[in-house]
């Protein structure tokens, strides 16, 4: 995955050249603009004394951090002087940069999904190619005996994930889709995605279902009240009850009152 994004990142070079020539562009004019508005003005003879010194300064106001101190002298003179200020702030902070997120992001997005049309091609490259080595009677599919031989071998590697012998059979059937017992080429293709599959498992039977009252009509209603809401009720109402007992109790034993044994007994009813 670091490999892909760092491909990514190198295919976005481009876009990356062409948005800092625009912000450049784009600094370069506003500073030229500045300069020469303000040459003649405090502005110009106290914060824009060069264009070398202006284009620091307005870079600086590109980020906001001297706002509205640079430009305190032009407004000092007129209060429309600061419209100029204004607009540059609101085109660069909430237009070009704006565009230039908007940009890397689509160009980010569009070069990322190159890279995963690219790697899903390999992946399939590759799989058909072991498909053509395991079939080697050239039947076009794979039984079940050649899938799990397949898998046996695949357990043998660390970095891929663990398969149980009974996960075997599943496995293969996810692949036969077709339930034929064959697993063809195109079939094969998913095995990928099939060993991912963590498949769930019916947990064992409770040894009380040994027993006949297990499958009673009383057990059974007894099973659906513990699994209704009313009896997780009853169990958050006795919890605050002991919670308000824990609470009284503990007042009690600071204030060496004799109705703490009471409450201990409370208490020991409770659960506690």
């Amino acid at each position: 995955e670091l490999r892909m994004c760092a491909i990514t990142l190198a295919g976005l070079i481009g876009t990356y050249l062409n948005v800092l020539a625009l912000s450049l562009l784009f600094l370069l004019f506003a500073s030229w603009l500045a300069y020469v508005t303000f040459e003649d003005t405090p502005q110009g003879k106290t914060i824009f004394t060069s264009y070398g010194v202006t284009l620091y300064q307005m870079f600086v106001l590109f980020t906001t951090s001297n706002n509205p101190d640079v430009w305190v002298p032009a407004y000092k003179i007129s209060r429309w002087y600061s419209l100029f200020f204004i607009v540059y702030v609101l085109l660069g902070v909430y237009f070009l940069t704006n565009l230039i997120l908007a940009v890397i992001y689509d160009s980010f997005k569009e070069q990322f999904a190159k890279q995963l049309v690219q790697v899903d091609s390999i992946r399939k490259n590759i799989l058909q190619k072991a498909f053509d080595l395991i079939d080697t009677n050239n039947r076009g599919y794979l039984d079940r005996e050649q899938c799990i031989s397949l898998l046996n071998e695949l357990n043998k590697y660390r970095s891929l994930p663990k398969t149980s012998r009974e996960d075997f059979e599943l496995i293969f059937a996810e692949l036969d889709r077709s339930g034929d017992f064959k697993v063809t080429s195109e079939e094969f293709a998913d095995l990928c995605n099939t060993i991912a599959i963590k498949f769930q498992k019916e947990p064992p039977p409770s040894y009380l279902e040994k027993f006949p009252f297990y499958h009673s009509p009383l057990c059974g209603r007894l099973k659906s009240f513990v699994r209704s809401r009313v009896f997780e009720y009853i169990i958050v109402f006795v919890l605050l009850i002991n919670l308000v007992a824990v609470i009284i109790e503990t007042t009690l034993d600071i204030e060496n009152s004799s109705s703490q044994e009471t409450w201990q007994e409370v208490e020991f009813f409770l659960g506690k």
